[in-house]
């Protein structure tokens, strides 16, 4: 037989369904922050379908909210992988929340992108040269002979730079590799 007593976890459960907002933002401050932005960018990616211009808008409020929150570094780079998964843009939007990425960063004055991230990125910029330069080889002075072709695919970065400049005013193919002194 129960006594009125005995069911005492139901005063409890009733607690936990009206207020577990507050409780948790009492209890647990940093999990509620995190639970209320994550909602915030699963509603805005639902709000924004199909309209860049706002999700853009959206994403860049976020990641602003992301810092203000002064959360430590791995924190903001897990959710900033969870915005960025969510609320995917067009490349050139991307290229946008990079600028607006670093903007923020610079004024926080922190830095949030890993050693290995910004090996990537000095990787994606000598590959950028390297293509633009042999696009602009190949439109001056036709199909590059193999020789060219394997000097442009060992080159450092100061070596496509050099060789950049020197296609501009070359006459020759050998000239743009031998006018340019790259040490």
């Amino acid at each position: 037989m129960d006594t009125p007593n005995d069911k005492y976890d139901s005063p409890w459960k009733r607690a936990v369904e009206n207020y577990l907002q507050e409780f948790m933002e009492f209890y647990f401050p940093l999990v509620h922050a995190e639970i209320d932005w994550i909602t915030a960018a699963h509603i805005l990616t639902q709000k924004t379908k199909k309209q860049d211009q706002e999700r853009y808008a959206a994403k860049i409020r976020l990641l602003r909210i992301l810092y203000q929150h002064q959360w430590d570094k791995q924190r903001i780079i897990d959710l900033f992988y969870i915005l960025d998964w969510l609320m995917q843009l067009p490349e050139w939007f991307n290229s946008k929340v990079w600028q607006e990425l670093e903007t923020i960063e610079e004024k926080e004055k922190m830095e949030y992108i890993t050693s290995i991230e910004r090996i990537g990125v000095a990787k994606g910029i000598v590959k950028g040269q390297y293509n633009l330069l042999k696009t602009q080889l190949e439109c001056r002075f036709g199909l590059l002979p193999e020789w060219a072709s394997e000097r442009l695919q060992c080159a450092k970065a100061k070596e496509l730079e050099a060789w950049g400049k020197a296609v501009l005013t070359a006459p020759t193919l050998d000239a743009v590799f031998n006018k340019s002194d790259v040490s």
